[in-house]
């Protein structure tokens, strides 16, 4: 998502980035999508560095600046976390660890 795609969004839109922080390609454009009011906010669980680079965005929402108080959300790429998040997580690994014993396939197998 670049400043052309934030601007194709419908005006106070809302960004959710869970997946690649490489989906959103340009801070500046997401900064000034912000200011200018055409994105009403913006929710990002990873970002394209990591850690992050200096940038005036980063810097606003670190200060908690009062145009973009209560707008962005940055999360570490962990907001999936919960005590139910780690017990599934264990659960789904000792499933597959079962199912590769009992039937000797592996599922949601990639191969290259």
């Amino acid at each position: 998502m670049d400043a052309e795609g934030l601007s194709r969004q419908k005006p106070g839109a809302i960004l959710d980035n869970t997946a690649r922080g490489e989906l959103l390609d340009d801070l500046d454009a997401l900064e000034a999508s912000l200011r200018n009011g055409h994105l009403a906010a913006a929710a990002i669980d990873t970002l394209a560095q990591e850690p992050p680079c200096d940038h005036p965005l980063l810097t606003a929402w670190r200060n908690r600046d009062e145009w973009l108080e209560g707008r962005l959300v940055i999360t570490p790429h962990n907001a999936f976390y919960s005590d139910h998040a780690a017990i599934e997580m264990r659960h789904n690994a000792a499933q597959t660890v079962k199912i590769l014993l009992d039937e000797g396939r592996l599922r949601n197998q990639v191969t290259a």
